[in-house]
């Protein structure tokens, strides 16, 4: 573990490294030989471009502030899109120190059309863009998955399995608490890592974190390794996945936010202007968290769409 710590403190903001990703998680900090946890051979990370904060390309639902600067009580206002789809994209209160964020997310009916995971089948690229992995499966939805390793080539860090095939090792990583489950497209879980849950029953599974919300109830904090703490409480781009209290799934993307804020949002019930969701998992963010939405008479873009990434998650 030991050694773990060095790796992903060298790439805090602090320690201006070059060639991964800025934000301090473990996205793209591998070690040249590899490590354990990975089925891949890995190699230095090259440098990346970083795509402009200003990812969101269409305009917000009307969900602006009232004329004190406070934010109504409201919750999202969904639209329908297509069919088992709804769409939000607008500012929103987190009630947290941040203030107001962008929200960009797409709700997901249950059992039909349900979600997900999918792997690059690029192997000698060793990953696919959003845009290739939506037109590729004929998906209506991406969205970025898990945390990277490295960016070139594209590798993984955590447990992967698509289509019940094991793809990539556990990570011992604190930081990746959480496992995303799913079962025929249709059942969806969130449960910690440290549990070992019995992946062989369930068709997908991804590793990732923190977790976000357990049981309707926010559950990040600042009490881990202070690597870890300063990846919670900084405000960074965000990719999540989480369900709500009936049962959808939601897939997003936010404006720069600390972990806490969001999870509070996530968790808070919809009549206080949240989203009212049972279970919420952080997935990997920052310059790399991309959603494409290409549904209906929507064609959305948001954040960084042609990163080449080893899987994500789609809805048919």
């Amino acid at each position: 573990m030991r050694g773990w710590t060095v790796l992903f403190l060298a790439c805090l903001p602090a320690a201006g490294c070059s060639g991964g990703d800025r934000s301090g998680t473990p996205q793209h900090a591998g070690p040249p030989g590899g490590s354990a946890d990975s089925l891949h051979s890995a190699t230095a990370p090259a440098p990346s471009p970083i795509p402009s904060d200003t990812g969101v390309v269409i305009p917000p639902n009307d969900f602006q502030p009232a004329r004190d600067g406070r934010m109504p009580a409201a919750a999202p206002a969904f639209r329908r899109i297509d069919a088992g789809l709804e769409w939000f994209d607008g500012t929103v209160e987190t009630g947290g120190r941040g203030g107001p964020i962008r929200l960009s997310v797409v709700r997901v009916a249950v059992p039909q059309p349900g979600i997900q995971l999918a792997v690059t089948r690029n192997r000698k690229a060793g990953g696919q863009s959003l845009e290739a992995y939506r037109k590729e499966s004929g998906a209506r939805v991406a969205l970025s998955g898990g945390f990277l390793k490295s960016f070139y080539p594209p590798i993984p860090t955590g447990f992967v399995q698509s289509a019940g095939q094991a793809v990539n090792r556990p990570s011992p990583d604190p930081m990746l608490d959480g496992m995303l489950l799913v079962r025929r497209g249709q059942e969806v879980d969130m449960v910690r890592a440290a549990a070992r849950p019995e992946v062989t029953a369930w068709d997908d599974a991804l590793q990732s974190g923190p977790l976000l919300v357990m049981g309707g109830r926010a559950v990040v904090s600042p009490s881990g390794p202070e690597r870890v703490n300063e990846i919670v409480t900084r405000r960074f781009i965000r990719a999540f996945v989480a369900v709500d209290r009936t049962g959808r799934i939601l897939l997003g993307m936010t404006g720069k936010v600390s972990l806490p804020d969001l999870a509070g949002l996530l968790a808070r019930d919809a009549d206080q202007g949240g989203l009212g969701c049972r279970t919420a998992l952080n997935l990997s963010g920052h310059i790399n968290a991309g959603l494409v939405v290409s549904a209906g008479d929507a064609d959305f873009r948001i954040g960084d769409t042609t990163t080449l990434l080893p899987d994500a998650i789609l809805v048919p």
